[in-house]
C-alpha cells in the first residue's frame, strides 16, 4: 500500500485507539489483583504496546505490514501473557483487529484476518476462557477485521472517484481548449472566406461600375442615345451585383426580377401547356402594354395559370384563348376554353384563393360557364397609374445616406401624381418635421437602421400620433425579422432599397389605397413559421418558463438562439429555424458570449442551465 495523506476515517480510528489505551490503563488501576508485575512496570509495558505501532501509522506516515506486525507483536504479546502469566483475561485484540482489518491490503488479508481470529484459542490452552465461548469471540474478531477492511474499501473508492473527477476535469479542460480554438480556427475560415467573396464580388462590380460610368461620362456630349443605353446596363449590373453581395452577406436569395414581361411570361406557360398535353393555345393582347408591379403581374400570372389548369385537369379543353387587355384604369385577363363547362360551378379552394388575391389588391374575378359552352375566366386589376384628376400622393422620406435621399427624392418628383414632402436623416428628425408640417404626408419611406432613432421605434411612434398615415419600411437587409418587427409596428409595406424606382412607386400608389405588401420569400417564410410556431412555441415557452429571472439580461432573440445553441444546433441550423441569416445568428452568439461571460458554445449552455434559462 502507498503512502495517502490521511482520511476522517483515520483520525477516527486513531481517536478510538487512543481511548482503548486510555481505558485499559484505567482498567488495570482500578481492578486490584488483574496484573502481577509492579504497577510501573505494567503500565509502562502497556502503553509501550500501544504506542510502539502508533510510529508506523501516524499522520503523514503510514507503513500498514509494519503496524500490523507491531500489534501483533505488542498486543499479542500482552495477551499471551494474560493467558498464561496473570490471574484474569482480558481480551485486548477488539480494537487492534478493527485497526488490522483497515490497514490490510487484498494481499495481506489472507494472513492478517487468521492471525487476529484464531487469538481467542489461546484460551482453550490457557484454560481461561471457556471451550464454547471461544467461537464467539472469534467471530467477533473476525466481524471487526470485516468492519476495518469495509472502511478501507470505502477509503480508496472515494479516493479512486475522486481521481476520476480529476482526471474528468483535466480532460474537459482539455477538450475545452481544443474547442475554443476549432471555433478560433473556423471563425476566422469564415472570415476569410467572406472576405474573399467580398473582394471578389465588391472588388469586381466596383471596377466595373466604374468603367461604365466613365463610358457614360465620355459619352453625354456626343452620343447621348448610347450613353442612356449604356446607363441602363450599368445599374443592371449594379443591381446584380448588389444583390449578389447580399447573397454573400446574409444567403438571402436574389430578389425578384420586375423586369419580366408579363406577355412574353404567360405566351411561354402557354406554349409549355401546349407541348405537355397537345391541347391549341392562343394569346391575344390588346392595348399598349404597360408597367405591372411585380405584385399584380404574380396575381394575374396566378390566375391565368390557374384557370388553364381547371380547363385541362376538369374542363376537357381542346383549346385555350387568352386575351390580355392594357386600358388606362384597369388591366384585365380572360382566359377561356371549349370544354365541357358547368352551369353549376362552385368556387374551390383554387377559385376562392384566385378571388381573395384580386379582391386584395382592388380586382375582381368573373366567371361564366355553360354546359357545352365552355368556361370563361376573366381578371380583372386596377391600373397603378394615378389619374391626373386625382389629387398627388405627398410622400415623405426618412434615410441616413443623403444621396439615397435625394435620389430618391429626384425620381419621385418626375413621377406623374408624386410629391416630396419632405425628407429627414434620422427617425426623430422624421418625427419633428412631421409634426411641424403644413400638410401631413400619405406614405412615409422610412429606412430601418438609423441613428438616434431607427425605423422600428419612429414607425411606432408615428403610428401612436398619425395612425391615418402609410409607413413603407425600406432596407438592405431582407430578414424575416425585420419584416415581422415592421408589421407589429404598423407598416403598411416593407421594400428593399434595390427595388427598381419603377416598382417602388407603383408600390407606394399601392400602399395610399389601402394594399400592403411584403416581399413573397419572407411571406412564404412567415407562413412556414406560422406553421410550425405551435410546436417550436412550446420549446422555446418551455425553455423560458424554465427561470422565472435572467440575470443576464438577455433579449428575447437572444434566449431563442441560446435555447438552439444549447441543443447542439450548427449556426445555419439555428438560421433556418428563426429566418435569419447566418451572420445575424453569429452576432447574437457574440452578444450571448459578452453577456454570459464565456468563450464557447460548451460554456454558454452549462452558464444556461445552471442559470435555469433553458432546460436540460
Amino acid at each position: 500500500m502507498k503512502e495517502r495523506q490521511w482520511h476522517w476515517i483515520d483520525w477516527a480510528l486513531l481517536s478510538l485507539y487512543g481511548l482503548w489505551i486510555v481505558s485499559g490503563i484505567l482498567y488495570m488501576l482500578f481492578t486490584p489483583g488483574f496484573v502481577t508485575l509492579p504497577a510501573w512496570q505494567a503500565y509502562s509495558l502497556f502503553i509501550l504496546s500501544g504506542v510502539i505501532p502508533l510510529w508506523f501509522w501516524r499522520p503523514g506516515y503510514i507503513r500498514p505490514r509494519l503496524f500490523i506486525a507491531s500489534e501483533i507483536i505488542c498486543a499479542g504479546g500482552i495477551n499471551v501473557n494474560m493467558h498464561f502469566s496473570m490471574p484474569m483475561y482480558l481480551d485486548n485484540m477488539v480494537v487492534p483487529s478493527l485497526l488490522a482489518g483497515f490497514l490490510s491490503s487484498k494481499r495481506m488479508v489472507w494472513w492478517s484476518a487468521p492471525i487476529f481470529t484464531l487469538f481467542p484459542l489461546l484460551g482453550i490452552w490457557s484454560g481461561k476462557i471457556a471451550w464454547f465461548t471461544v467461537p464467539d469471540e472469534m467471530i467477533n474478531h473476525l466481524i471487526l477485521f470485516g468492519i476495518g477492511y469495509g472502511f478501507n474499501v470505502f477509503l480508496h473508492t472515494q479516493q479512486r472517484l475522486q481521481q476520476l473527477l480529476r482526471e474528468n476535469e483535466r480532460q474537459f479542460l482539455t477538450i475545452q481548449q481544443y474547442a475554443e480554438q476549432v471555433e478560433r480556427l473556423t471563425v476566422q475560415e469564415e472570415r476569410s472566406r467572406v472576405a474573399g467573396e467580398l473582394h471578389d464580388a465588391l472588388g469586381h462590380s466596383q471596377a466595373a461600375l466604374i468603367m461604365g460610368l466613365e463610358t457614360v461620362n465620355s459619352l453625354l456630349d456626343t452620343e447621348p442615345e448610347q450613353a442612356k443605353q449604356r446607363l441602363r446596363s450599368v445599374l443592371q449590373h449594379a443591381r446584380s451585383s448588389f444583390a449578389a453581395v447580399r447573397h454573400h452577406i446574409h444567403g438571402i436569395a436574389l430578389v425578384e426580377d420586375s423586369e419580366i414581361d408579363m406577355t412574353e411570361h404567360v405566351r411561354n406557360m402557354l406554349n409549355r401547356m401546349s407541348e405537355q398535353t397537345g391541347i391549341k393555345s392562343r394569346l391575344n393582347v390588346r392595348g399598349t402594354p404597360q408597367f405591372i408591379p411585380f405584385v399584380h403581374r404574380v396575381t394575374l400570372e396566378r390566375c391565368v395559370q390557374e384557370a388553364i389548369t381547371n380547363a385541362v385537369r376538369h374542363g376537357q379543353a381542346e383549346q385555350i384563348e387568352v386575351e390580355m387587355t392594357y386600358a388606362a384604369s384597369k388591366i384585365s385577363v380572360t382566359i377561356e376554353d371549349d370544354g365541357i363547362g358547368n352551369d353549376g360551378l362552385t368556387f374551390g379552394y383554387g377559385l376562392t384563393s384566385m378571388q381573395e388575391r384580386l379582391q386584395a389588391y382592388g380586382g375582381s374575378l368573373d366567371i361564366a360557364s355553360h354546359p357545352d359552352g365552355g368556361t370563361r375566366v376573366s381578371c380583372c386589376l386596377p391600373a397603378v397609374q394615378q389619374p391626373e384628376s386625382e389629387p398627388p400622393i405627398r410622400l415623405f422620406m426618412a434615410d441616413d445616406e443623403q444621396l439615397i435621399r435625394e435620389s430618391l427624392s429626384f425620381l419621385a418628383e418626375k413621377e406623374q401624381g408624386l410629391i416630396v414632402s419632405g425628407t429627414a436623416a434620422n427617425g426623430r428628425e422624421a418625427i419633428e418635421r412631421i409634426a411641424g408640417a403644413e400638410a401631413e404626408p400619405h406614405v412615409v419611406l422610412m429606412d430601418i437602421r438609423m441613428p438616434e432613432m431607427d425605423g422600428i421605434a419612429a414607425a411606432l411612434e408615428i403610428k401612436e400620433r398619425w395612425p391615418h398615415i402609410k409607413l413603407i419600411m425600406l432596407t438592405t437587409i431582407d430578414e424575416m425579422e425585420h419584416a415581422v418587427q415592421a408589421i407589429e409596428a404598423g407598416a403598411e409595406g416593407y421594400l428593399l432599397k434595390s427595388i427598381h424606382p419603377q416598382e417602388l412607386f407603383a408600390m407606394i400608389r399601392l400602399v395610399s389605397r389601402g394594399s400592403t405588401f411584403v416581399p413573397q420569400s419572407l411571406a412564404l417564410a412567415m407562413t412556414e413559421q406560422i406553421k410550425r410556431g405551435q410546436t417550436e412555441g412550446a420549446e422555446i415557452t418551455g425553455a423560458e418558463e424554465a427561470s422565472t429571472e435572467d440575470p443576464f439580461g438577455l433579449t428575447e432573440r437572444e434566449r431563442e438562439v441560446l435555447h438552439y445553441l444549447a441543443e447542439g444546433m450548427k449556426y445555419r441550423e439555428i438560421a433556418a429555424k428563426l429566418y435569419l441569416s447566418e451572420g445575424t445568428v453569429r452576432n447574437y452568439v457574440s452578444s450571448l458570449y459578452a453577456k454570459l461571460g464565456v468563450h464557447d458554445r460548451q460554456s454558454a449552455a452549462n452558464t444556461a442551465r445552471r442559470a435555469k434559462l433553458v432546460r436540460d
